[in-house]
């Protein structure tokens, strides 16, 4: 409903202009919306290989501290497209009809829960877990994949103590043996990741949950732009099948980006980066969107906030992956046109 408010993000419920504007030679110009780690690495790397330019885009990626912090201004029509993270998507599709397009990588295999070896001396995983305060980043598929660890270990979330940090308070948290457990990914894990005195015990996909991120477009730049919307799904696609299909070249680009958004990592840290993380092709996410993959993923994630008490009742899933696999579609058909 035009006019809602998000109390706790400011966010309101429309935005009557997409923000987007048209040069008088065609060139479409947007804005998008990313974060400085490998998550918005397929984006960057669409617009350094000049995929957005193909499809006639002008593109400024601003880069948002985290995904919540993006929401204002996409409300407000200060971006167009990007990605914000699954969560954000889902606050985003609730309060002002953000579109998820489908999705762009899977995360299963990158969200891990650690516990440090000398802890684990003695003991199972899911003894200390019982025992041991455990950090992790609140409201977050990272909290999301602990849970499911332990559940799979036989831990309820009776026994489970949590203690909430953001990313790097984790991984500094474990390495002052503050804590001995807690949860990570890349790049910022890559200090337990490459450490003997840590052991990787459980991740998204041993624990059977599904997470996401979605590529994302607002609905005034869907409606009032379709052809640029489509175009942008597109090039964003195409840059994640280059990742695919070029892992040597895609580290050596990734050490690049790094560089410009003031990551420090080595080549072996890029690369294990992108082992981790499971991209797309275009191809792949309409199948994914059509055989239930995707609905299912993002309301995994969406029933655990409810449970979690972040949510009240669930965003309308089902309703957002329609509205996405029409933007795909359009892809698709645009991808037809100009790539047959």
């Amino acid at each position: 409903m035009c006019g809602a408010v998000a109390v706790s993000l400011g966010l309101t419920g429309c935005a009557a202009d997409s923000g987007a504007t048209t040069t008088e030679a065609g060139i479409t110009e947007i804005s998008l919306t990313s974060q400085p780690n490998e998550t918005g690495f397929a984006q960057w790397l669409a617009d350094e290989l000049g995929y957005y330019e193909d499809n006639g885009l002008d593109v400024d990626i601003e880069y948002a501290s985290s995904g919540p912090a993006a929401l204002a201004a996409g409300s407000a029509g200060d971006w167009q497209a990007g990605w914000t993270g699954g969560p954000p998507a889902l606050t985003g599709w609730d309060k002002f009809e953000l579109i998820s397009v489908g999705t762009q990588l899977r995360e299963d295999t990158n969200l891990i829960l650690f516990i440090s070896a000398d802890a684990l001396e003695g003991s199972s995983p899911a003894e200390v877990l019982a025992a041991e305060p455990v950090a992790t980043v609140a409201n977050s598929t990272s909290s999301q994949m602990l849970f499911a660890c332990a559940e799979s270990l036989g831990v309820s979330d009776e026994n489970l103590e949590v203690v909430p940090l953001d990313p790097p308070g984790v991984i500094q948290a474990m390495q002052a043996g503050r804590v001995v457990a807690g949860t990570g990914f890349s790049s910022p894990n890559w200090p337990l990741v490459s450490s003997d005195e840590y052991v990787q015990v459980c991740n998204g996909a041993e624990a059977g949950t599904a997470i996401v991120d979605p590529w994302i477009v607002t609905k005034s730049f869907w409606e009032q732009q379709p052809e640029a919307a489509a175009a942008f799904v597109d090039a964003s696609y195409r840059a994640a099948s280059y990742i695919n299909q070029n892992p040597d070249k895609a580290v050596e680009h990734l050490l690049d980006f790094y560089e410009e958004v003031g990551v420090e990592g080595s080549r072996e840290q890029a690369a294990y980066a992108l082992s981790v993380r499971e991209w797309l092709s275009l191809e792949e996410a309409v199948q994914a969107a059509d055989n239930g993959a995707t609905e299912d993923a993002m309301q995994g994630t969406a029933d655990f906030f409810v449970d979690q008490g972040v949510y009240l009742t669930s965003p309308d899933v089902p309703g957002m992956v329609t509205q996405g696999r029409e933007v795909l579609e359009a892809a698709t058909e645009y991808r037809q046109r100009n790539r047959p």
